[in-house]
């Protein structure tokens, strides 16, 4: 299509050299003919169609990364594809996490080991997190790490999430991964309608955030969760996916692909490290509050002795 397109423009152009180098025929001077003056016309009317003709096929038959749909932004299949790539990306992520998940939760470990264990995790977590922030751009050994991320955010998952009452963890990871879905299926629908970048994201995460709430509502009770525990679920991967609209949207909007990899570290920075915070939460209070009643137990019962030897002492 190219090598026709040449031969396209060549020939114009040498149809327009020609007739700019004939001589202007005037039907008033004894050698001009009306014929030659309607021939002339005719060329330049064709020559000129020619050249709109090829104006508009430019785009269709050359898209590089130097045509681009407007000025400062990626062509529009760059944008799509880029998107379809980095969204499909953290969905099989995700999936790969619930299934370690579920392989971390019949563990038969104790409570005691399992904190110890999540802790180790999340701090080795965290490690590779950094590690895979600085290293985004070497290849293949920044994918080797986003796989070592993965899995230890699903073992994460998995041990840290025993201490919540009603399977809440199955039940975030499980909204988180109904949005991505769904926003993934809007992504592809809304960039074949040409939406504006910035609308299409949006509508895409509300819509997905939407629907993985009301699955949650309508499916967790049948499963006889409480109601205070979807709420709780719901909120917390809420704020998850606001979390990464923030860190990941505008990178998402742009869509520049040497930004890749680090719309992949903010999307298991925001929805696989951040998430297991709420756990450190639970495992602190868990052992915060029974310190400070034994302690305060503790405390109390010098103090009633000595009020009772007091009240002895003045009897």
């Amino acid at each position: 299509s190219s090598g026709s397109l040449v031969a396209a423009m060549e020939a114009s152009r040498a149809e327009r050299e020609h007739s700019a180098s004939a001589p202007q025929a005037d039907p008033e001077q004894p050698g001009g003919t009306l014929e030659e003056a309607s021939h002339q016309h005719s060329g330049e009317r064709r020559a000129a169609l020619d050249s709109r003709r090829m104006t508009q096929q430019l785009p269709h038959f050359m898209t590089p990364w130097r045509f681009p749909s407007a000025a400062g932004k990626m062509p529009s299949y760059v944008q799509r594809q880029f998107r379809l790539k980095a969204m499909g990306l953290m969905c099989l992520q995700l999936l790969v996490v619930i299934g370690i998940m579920f392989l971390a939760d019949g563990w038969n470990i104790s409570d005691a080991q399992a904190s110890g264990v999540f802790l180790s995790l999340l701090s080795f977590l965290i490690v590779m997190l950094l590690l895979l922030g600085s290293l985004k751009a070497v290849y293949p050994l920044n994918y080797i790490l986003l796989a070592i991320v993965t899995m230890l955010a699903g073992l994460a998952w998995g041990i840290g999430g025993s201490f919540l009452p009603d399977a809440m963890h199955f039940q975030i990871i499980s909204i988180i991964s109904v949005a991505m879905v769904i926003a993934l299926v809007m992504t592809v629908l809304l960039s074949a309608m040409e939406w504006n970048p910035r609308d299409l994201m949006v509508a895409s995460l509300v819509v997905g955030g939407a629907v993985g709430v009301a699955a949650d509502a309508v499916f967790a009770p049948m499963l006889g969760s409480v109601h205070e525990h979807v709420m709780v679920s719901a909120a917390t991967a809420l704020l998850l996916l606001c979390v990464f609209a923030w860190e990941a949207g505008p990178l998402l909007i742009e869509c520049n692909p040497d930004t890749f990899m680090t719309v992949i570290v903010a999307m298991d920075a925001s929805l696989l490290a951040v998430v297991s915070l709420p756990f450190v939460w639970v495992m602190a209070f868990g052992f915060l509050i029974p310190c400070c009643m034994t302690g305060g137990e503790e405390e109390a019962a010098p103090r009633t002795a000595r009020a009772g030897a007091g009240a002895a002492g003045l009897a």
